[in-house]
């Protein structure tokens, strides 16, 4: 469809007129309605000045949220004001954009705020945003009304920013990251227009394309939503794959690979400080919950056992970088392991750039899901299994192994001195940096493209992340399948396991 001007002459005169927004950080997000037994999306409002997290009473009774127990709450605010209130220390879980699951234990309130107006993007932010794949994680981006259910303070500020990048919007607003998608933030203008008289109106005719333009179009890639663009990204995506997969090794029956790494990596400081203070205020929690002291020591003692961190006291040779990640626990009581640790690549000083900064992201290098689940509908019965562990049976390269570096101490009732410091660094592939799972997928397609099977082939067209779909047209070709995987994956000291099926005598 085309539209024409017919009055070329007409016009409109408009006054325009500029003015700030101050944008506080939000973004909607997943929770667990534990009435309902289904995730439900709220608002959630970050607060780095705020110490506890808290959330809507009446909201909290809606959702279910276990109490653990209740206490009277003193809060201050600017000017010295006190509030007293009767608050619910209650467990909270969120799910994550990737459906990843974070648990928080945090507070009631009755009343968080009275709400405040969203961003109002303007035509220029939104160009930016659309060319840029910027998909705000907040609905409301015209300025409307909002009151957030969930105030996240520095308690578990961290766990729910993933980063706060340089980038800005044409009109000077901020993006950052959080575990729900970018979020719009920041002191920025915004430009308001008011009609003038004259004012006179044009008339428009509609064209509709004939029918052969449009069956043209349909079968075109634009039609089918690719773009031009996107194409050329895809070979450069190729391009990429292939240089990168020369670096990686398959030697001695595992799989060992560097960071694919930007070149402002020589611009990365260490992080240190941060990671000390983030540190220190770790060891006031766990003094205060001996359990999970007890796991957090537990789990940083089975990973030096098992290979994945080491102890040092000198960099490596040649070494490309280095840098200290924060790190914290996420408590999970309904769990058979109830902590995760969970590490933060993207940590960094105001003005300076985290270890995701520097690392290529690689999204384009992750199988799309629809595309696997499409593929698995053409064979009788399918399988799926998962790659244990997957992840940390990356082995780093010698010289990036300082890039993921991280402090602890001795005993966690003393502070971080140097006669009670302990300094890590991991020697496989850690969770908290960005890029983790399409090194992952790169590595794996980089093996099963050297393998050049048949099944090789089909499981690399079926990975997502760390889990594989197989097809088959019979029992017998699945459980040959199933044989042929796992010796496959074997062979670079992986394990599949957890296979299901839709076929019962699979």
């Amino acid at each position: 469809m085309q539209l024409k001007n017919e009055n070329k002459k007409s016009q409109i005169t408009a006054l325009t007129s500029t003015s700030t927004q101050l944008v506080l950080m939000t973004a909607e997000g997943d929770v667990w309605n534990y009435n309902k037994r289904e995730y439900e999306k709220i608002l959630f409002l970050f607060d780095s000045g705020a110490q506890k997290t808290v959330i809507q009473e009446q909201l909290a009774e809606r959702l279910g949220l276990p109490k653990q127990s209740s206490e009277i709450c003193t809060m201050s605010g600017i000017g010295g004001h006190i509030e007293n209130f009767k608050t619910h220390i209650v467990n909270l879980k969120v799910s994550s954009a990737f459906g990843e699951d974070v648990q928080m234990q945090i507070q009631t309130k009755p009343v968080i705020t009275n709400g405040f107006p969203s961003v109002n993007l303007s035509n220029d932010d939104v160009a930016f945003l659309k060319e840029n794949r910027i998909r705000p994680a907040n609905s409301r981006l015209r300025g409307e009304r909002q009151n957030p259910h969930v105030l996240v303070g520095l308690d578990h500020y961290h766990d729910l920013i993933t980063g706060q990048n340089a980038i800005k919007t044409p009109t000077g607003l901020h993006v950052a990251e959080t575990i729900f998608g970018p979020t719009i933030y920041g002191k920025g203008t915004t430009i308001k227009e008011s009609l003038t008289s004259p004012t006179t109106f044009s008339l428009t005719t509609v064209h509709e394309k004939s029918e052969k333009e449009l069956l043209q179009k349909i079968f075109e890639l634009e039609g089918l939503g690719i773009t031009p663009d996107e194409c050329r990204e895809d070979d450069k995506a190729l391009e990429y794959l292939e240089q990168y997969s020369k670096k990686i090794s398959f030697k001695h029956g595992y799989v060992t690979a560097p960071f694919p790494l930007k070149e402002n990596i020589s611009e990365l400081e260490d992080n240190y400080t941060v990671a000390i203070r983030r540190l220190e205020s770790l060891q006031k929690t766990l003094q205060l919950n001996p359990e999970q002291a007890k796991w957090y020591c537990d789990i940083l003692q089975k990973y030096e056992e098992e290979g994945m961190i080491e102890t040092f006291t000198q960099p490596a040779e040649n070494v490309v970088g280095t840098y200290f990640m924060p790190h914290s626990g996420v408590w999970r009581q309904n769990k058979k392991v109830p902590l995760r640790i969970v590490f933060d690549g993207s940590s960094k000083k105001r003005g300076k750039l985290s270890l995701n900064d520097v690392i290529h992201k690689g999204e384009s290098f992750v199988n799309k899901i629809h595309d696997i689940l499409i593929r698995a509908r053409t064979k009788k019965i399918t399988m799926m299994c998962d790659i244990q562990a997957a992840f940390s049976q990356i082995r780093l390269v010698d010289n990036h192994k300082d890039l993921c570096r991280f402090v602890w101490v001795r005993n966690i009732k003393y502070p971080p001195t140097k006669d009670n410091l302990i300094l890590y660094r991991f020697r496989r592939l850690p969770f908290g940096v960005t890029a983790s799972p399409s090194i992952l997928n790169m590595a794996l397609t980089a093996y099963l493209n050297a393998k050049g099977t048949k099944l090789a082939k089909e499981i690399q067209q079926s990975l997502y992340v760390d889990n594989i779909l197989i097809g088959a047209e019979s029992v017998t070709e699945a459980l040959e399948k199933y044989v042929q995987s796992k010796q496959l994956f074997s062979e670079i000291g992986m394990n599949l396991r957890e296979y299901i099926s839709n076929n019962h005598e699979v």
